[in-house]
Parts: structure tokens; sequence; C-alpha cells
């Protein structure tokens, strides 16, 4: 009877000892996988923020260096890669509107206004086909009075109805921009073994670069707020 119950007892302990294998081999790769998920997301939100900052520095160039260029006359230089071509559309007015573009030498030139221009408000956006920034031209007046003490009052008037809008320059995006970001926000190992593609949210079938699939992670971007 002794042995007998020895020899029942080894088979069930080989089956609780295989079950506690099985699931502790099942927790680690869970525990793995929400690891790499977490990294994933944190990776993504790195492309994201820096993909941004590009944007706001090129609206920067446009509401900054591009107006001082328009108005002096003078070559604007160093434009950014993030930037294809630029158009200044001025307010428009009963003899038509004042729309000039950006030449080769850095000149702003007479133009026609362009198609996908035709019904911008101005205001500022990021249009998706083709790809633009829209950025406002703002002339703000400010007059100061001193009163009795420290108190300054100031009166600011801003007249708006003119505006830069540039293409963005997808072929830099897809070849150079999106495949330096991945690397450098996920890693070398990461971008070899995972497939990424940047699509529209509007039109998810629209790849910017990539080839649209089903996704195990999605990050939004292209957002122009303040950091």
């Amino acid at each position: 009877e002794h042995w007998r119950s020895v020899a029942w007892s080894v088979p069930a302990c080989l089956a609780a000892l295989a079950w506690v294998q099985y699931n502790w081999s099942a927790r680690v790769a869970a525990a793995d996988a929400q690891r790499a998920k977490e990294h994933l997301d944190s990776a993504a939100s790195l492309f994201a923020s820096e993909f941004n900052r590009i944007a706001r520095q090129a609206m920067q160039f446009l509401q900054n260096d591009a107006q001082v260029a328009l108005r002096s006359g003078s070559r604007l230089e160093e434009i950014p890669k993030f930037i294809g071509e630029i158009y200044y559309l001025g307010a428009p007015a009963r003899r038509g509107r004042d729309v000039r573009r950006l030449t080769a030498e850095g000149l702003f030139a007479p133009a026609a206004l362009p198609d996908w221009l035709a019904d911008s408000p101005c205001a500022p956006a990021v249009m998706e086909d083709p790809l633009a920034l829209v950025a406002p031209i703002h002339d703000v007046e400010t007059a100061e009075t001193h009163a009795t003490g420290t108190r300054v009052m100031r009166t600011v008037r801003v007249r708006a109805g003119r505006c830069f809008a540039a293409r963005i320059d997808d072929a830099w995006l897809r070849e150079a921009l999106f495949p330096q970001l991945i690397v450098r926000s996920f890693g070398e190992t990461a971008a070899r073994e995972y497939d990424f593609a940047v699509v529209s949210r509007a039109q998810p079938d629209r790849a910017l670069y990539g080839t649209p699939g089903r996704a195990d992670l999605r990050k939004p971007f292209f957002s122009l707020a303040a950091a």
C-alpha cells in the first residue's frame, strides 16, 4: 500500500510542476509584452514630440524670418528642410489679392494663386491635401501712456487677413525625417524588427511613410500647440 501511494503521487507532482512552469512562463511572457508596449508607447511619444517641435520651428520661421524678408525685400536664407515652397497671400481686395511665391533666389515674386490655396482663410492651420502650414501675419501697433507712478497703459490693434502658406516637403519627410526619427526614438533594433507607418487620421489608407496595416500601437502627432 505504501509503494502504491508513492507511485501514484509522482505523476501528480509532475503534473503540478508542469502547471507551475507553464503558468510562470505565461506570466513572464505577459510581463515582457507589457514592458515592450510601455517602451514603444514612450518611444512613440518621443517621436511625436520631436516632430511637433520641428513643425513649430517651421511655423516660427514663417512668422518671423519670412515676414522680415518680405517687408525688407531681402533674400530669405536657410529655409528649413521641412518646407518645400512658400507663398505669401495679401489681404483680399477689389483689385484682387497680392500673391507672391518664394523663388529659388530667395526673393518673393508675384505669382498666380495656386488652386490648393483658393479657399484659404489665412487662419493658423495644418492642411492635409496637400500637406502644408498656414501662418497668419499680424500687424500689431502698440501705444504706451505713462501716467503718474509706474502704471503703463497699452493699446494694441491687430489687423489680420494676410498669411504665409508653406507646402511641406513630403519627400524629405518620407526619405529622411521619418526614418531618422524612428531610429532616434525607438532605437535601431526596433527600427529593424517592427513595421512603422505614418498615415493620415482623416484618411487612414493614405500613407506618408510605410505601409498601412493593423497596428499594435497608434500615436497621434503633428500639433502646433505650444509645448
